[in-house]
């Protein structure tokens, strides 16, 4: 509508996902054949969201194909649908009419007008200027009270978006990581914004924050740069080493070299998710000592043990383990490592 608009630091309003721009990927993913051989399901709600936002941001695009049309109707009322209408709505909150914003600039340049001319009339004292002089205070408290009823549209408006944000992100249950990242981040912005963005409110949340900041942006979604950016406002000294943290995750792998290879294949993780026991069970591997950990979404280590290769299986107490998602490694002599993800529920 050719509008400007105000935006502040909203995590949603600066993170904005690239376009896609090839069309083939695109009806993979609307299609659904797009899957990478580890972390299929997240990869797929990444691709979906990035999808969905392009085609609602883009009607002509969306009636283009009916395999578009197909895809945003089954996902208009699922948790990419969900999460999309929620983060709209938290952009809508930092964003303001330029008809209201220009009224109350209006206002308030009109106010500095006529109290330079109250100023000139004490100076000079012209006939009837108390008359005068009342009718311009009358039009100052008029101006004011303009002001303050447009400031109070702008607030109801801010106020509804966040009601209307909260709703759409309470309708998302039992997502992917990406999505439940998304959910927990626009949780956090919406109580952000409700305290008048005070710094306080994030170093109380800073342990959940940190947990998805510290995440694999490829598994985690786009809520990991956004956690990221909440991080930086209260502690701008820390680094991702996303390289490592990939790599424990299972997304990036070693190339080839004289050792023999082990892909993710090769461990299998009964049942999973979990609730108190696992087991995991190897295939490839026949002799010598297993070490096995397993890490948190912080990659910190959680479980440590050795056990004998040709057993071919382990078991492992989890039950002490909170809910959330692991990287389970197994590292024998001249074997490359094996990772899995392992899902902890309850």
């Amino acid at each position: 509508m050719n509008n400007t608009f105000y935006c502040s630091s909203s995590t949603v309003c600066s993170s904005q996902p690239p376009a896609l721009t090839d069309s083939v990927l695109n009806v993979m993913i609307a299609n659904g054949t797009l899957e990478s051989e580890e972390y299929v399901e997240e990869s797929r709600a990444i691709a979906e969201e990035y999808l969905y936002r392009e085609l609602a941001d883009d009607s002509v695009l969306w009636f283009s194909d009916s395999t578009y049309i197909q895809f945003m109707e089954e996902h208009q009322s699922e948790n990419t649908g969900y999460l999309y209408d929620a983060e709209a709505y938290l952009n809508a909150a930092y964003t303001y009419d330029s008809t209201l914003m220009a009224l109350v600039d209006s206002c308030n340049l009109q106010i500095t007008t006529l109290t330079d001319s109250i100023e000139k009339l004490d100076e000079n004292h012209p006939a009837g200027w108390e008359v005068i002089r009342d009718q311009i205070l009358y039009t100052i408290e008029f101006l004011n009270q303009t002001i303050y009823n447009l400031n109070l549209q702008i607030e109801a408006l801010f106020n509804d978006n966040l009601t209307n944000a909260e709703l759409q992100n309470s309708y998302v249950v039992n997502g992917e990581l990406p999505e439940l990242n998304g959910v927990y981040m626009n949780e956090m912005e919406i109580n952000y914004m409700e305290t008048d963005e005070d710094l306080q409110f994030l170093r109380d949340n800073y342990s959940g924050i940190i947990a998805i900041a510290s995440q694999c942006p490829y598994v985690g979604g786009k809520a990991v740069e956004r956690a990221r950016t909440y991080i930086a406002l209260i502690n701008d000294s820390i680094s991702y080493d996303d390289a490592n943290i990939c790599l424990q995750s299972g997304v990036y792998r070693f190339a080839n070299d004289s050792t023999e290879k082990i892909t993710s294949s090769d461990i299998k993780i009964i049942p999973n998710p979990a609730n108190d026991k696992v087991t995991v069970q190897l295939t490839g591997i026949d002799d010598g000592i297993c070490k096995i950990q397993i890490r948190n979404v912080l990659n910190e280590i959680v479980y440590d043990d050795v056990f004998d290769c040709k057993n071919q299986k382990h078991i492992i107490n989890v039950s002490n383990l909170s809910q959330g998602v692991y990287s389970i490694s197994v590292n024998a002599v001249g074997k490359k490592s094996i990772i899995n993800k392992l899902i902890i529920t309850r």
